[in-house]
Formats: structure tokens, C-alpha cells, sequence
């Protein structure tokens, strides 16, 4: 039971893992940067035109959304150590917000507060041979609370963290 409860909170749902990973010469700035191009054209496609509500359904079954899925993968590729702390900084607000988008299409929308802490805990993406939930992007990289960036820098055993105070 404990492994059950242990599993549905704190194991990982790494949504950019794949086998479907073309083959791309793109620096790893480039990379990042493609699949922050991906995200917007998909998210502009979706959006309401009151801005108010995403077609998070209707962005599942789109062509679109295979695309930025396929860039996303290639962040497996991605070395933090080739990148300058700005463009770290940009990586990961890019890839926090892609990865919200990414997770509630595939996951789906959180509904209760239970559900939002485990889909802010759970959902990650693997980049390099790291793996980050959005909870270790929010506070570990981008707002380098002492407790996530102690994990975080476990996590890369070198001094890659965004944000250090």
C-alpha cells in the first residue's frame, strides 16, 4: 500500500521520452528555442479567441501537437553545461511553461488540490540525463530556494542551477 501511495505521489511522468527522436544538428540553445516555437504556434492554434480557455482536446488529436511532442523529445540532447546561465534561465521558463501545456494535454486539466500537487511534483521532462518536474524547475531553478536547489544540484552533481543565492 505504502509503495502504491509512494508511486502516485512523488514517481515521475516523464512526458518527453520517446523513440521518435529525428536526427538535428540545432545547438542546444536551438533545440530549446525550437520547442518554444513549437508550444506557441500549438497553444495561439487553441486558444479561445477571449483568450479565457485552451482546447486542450482538441490539441491532443492535432498534427501540431506531434510536432512539439518530437521537439520536446530532443531535450534529451540538450547539455546545461554548453549553456550561459541566460540561456539556462530561458531554457527552463520555456520549458516550465511547454511543460504545463505539454502535461495537461496529456495528463489532463488537475481538478482538485490533491491532483494539482502531485501533477506539479509528477510531470517532467528529462533534459540531458537529468530529469525536472515542474516543481524542481519552479522553485529549485528559477526561484533557487535553498531545499530544490540542494536537490537540484544532487540531481546534476555540478553547478548548473539558475539561480544561486
Amino acid at each position: 500500500m505504502m509503495t502504491v501511495l509512494w508511486n502516485a505521489l512523488f514517481s515521475k511522468n516523464i512526458l518527453n521520452e520517446g523513440t521518435s527522436i529525428s536526427e538535428d544538428n540545432s545547438s542546444d540553445s536551438e533545440l530549446a528555442a525550437k520547442v518554444n516555437k513549437s508550444i506557441l504556434k500549438l497553444y495561439g492554434q487553441f486558444l479561445s479567441d477571449d483568450g479565457l480557455w485552451v482546447d486542450y482536446e482538441g490539441m491532443k488529436s492535432s498534427p501540431l501537437f506531434q510536432d512539439f511532442v518530437k521537439e520536446a523529445q530532443k531535450l534529451v540532447r540538450v547539455n546545461l553545461e554548453n549553456l550561459t546561465e541566460t540561456e539556462r534561465k530561458a531554457l527552463f521558463l520555456n520549458v516550465y511553461n511547454s511543460l504545463v501545456i505539454h502535461g495537461q494535454v496529456q495528463l489532463g486539466v488537475p481538478a482538485s488540490t490533491f491532483q494539482r500537487l502531485s501533477f506539479f511534483q509528477r510531470t517532467a521532462y528529462r533534459i540531458g540525463p537529468h530529469v525536472f518536474s515542474l516543481d524542481d524547475i519552479e522553485h529549485g531553478l528559477l526561484r533557487g530556494r535553498w531545499y530544490a536547489t540542494q536537490i537540484c544540484q544532487l540531481e546534476l552533481k555540478v553547478r548548473v542551477c539558475v539561480c544561486e543565492r
